[in-house]
């Protein structure tokens, strides 16, 4: 894809196309389909001009580079996992809602009046809330039995509807998951305490976890401890929890428990 001494990404015309075709709904589909193949070759870089980026930015909620409705690029979403279900995951688990995201747009037509020249984006905020529920929610049903997965949902649990964060919670508490071994959900485990621990630390600011929320990671957290007690203190040794023993040890709870 790219030449190796002058960094030249010969590529970048094929997904300029694609990424022109794919404004027009009927073609929506294939045109993820494709990007998805690509995807799947691409052997990587530094280059930013990638086939799961061009697909990262027709779907953004709040910057949609197609004409398609809301239930056309759903239909697109589902197409891709059915082909590429990797691509699928990474793309989603993307896009979804962050303070820290930014979109640059794709190519547009040129030669037909297919978008007006002054057209902008809108969404109303049901169809953004819509959507987004859709790709967090087909997020978790994706990573049910899956340590992986479900450890890459952490940093967003806490942004999710009730509906959904208790779902994530069902699926953190299944047997399968309970029953693996130490090595696997040791990195889960310690990650939902650090989010507890953050969140109790800032619990009154408004972005805070709410007690009902942080009751009920607390109960998953206890029948995720691992039974080797190596990994169940070798977590005192993060910055993370140094940082959380301070602030404990002042209010007198100095137990290597409350770490």
């Amino acid at each position: 894809m790219k030449d190796g001494l002058t960094g030249r990404n010969y590529i970048l015309g094929i997904l300029r196309a694609l990424e022109t075709i794919a404004w027009d709904k009927k073609y929506l589909s294939e045109i993820t389909i494709f990007l998805g193949y690509l995807s799947s070759i691409d052997p990587g870089g530094n280059h930013g001009n990638r086939p799961i980026n061009s697909i990262k930015e027709i779907f953004i909620p709040w910057h949609v580079q197609t004409l398609a409705t809301i239930e056309d690029q759903k239909n697109a979403i589902k197409c891709l996992n059915n082909e590429y279900p990797k691509t699928a995951w990474d793309v989603l688990i993307s896009i979804l809602p962050d303070e820290h995201q930014y979109a640059t747009g794709t190519a547009k037509p040129k030669y037909r009046n297919a978008i007006d020249k002054d057209w902008r984006y809108k969404i109303l905020n049901r169809e953004y809330a819509d959507i987004c529920c859709y790709y967090a929610n087909f997020l978790i049903e994706q990573s049910r039995h899956s340590i992986d997965k479900l450890q890459r949902l952490i940093d967003i649990i806490s942004k999710m509807p009730d509906n959904l964060f208790n779902k994530i919670i069902k699926y953190l508490s299944e047997q399968e998951i309970i029953n693996s071994s130490d090595d696997k959900k040791y990195q889960l485990w310690n990650e939902l305490k650090n989010l507890v621990n953050h969140h109790i630390k800032y619990s009154e600011t408004k972005w805070a976890m709410k007690a009902l929320r942080i009751k009920k990671l607390k109960k998953v957290i206890t029948i995720l401890t691992p039974r080797d007690l190596i990994y169940q203190y070798i977590r005192l040794f993060s910055n993370a929890a140094l940082n959380e023993s301070v602030k404990r040890y002042k209010l007198g709870g100095n137990s290597l428990q409350n770490f």
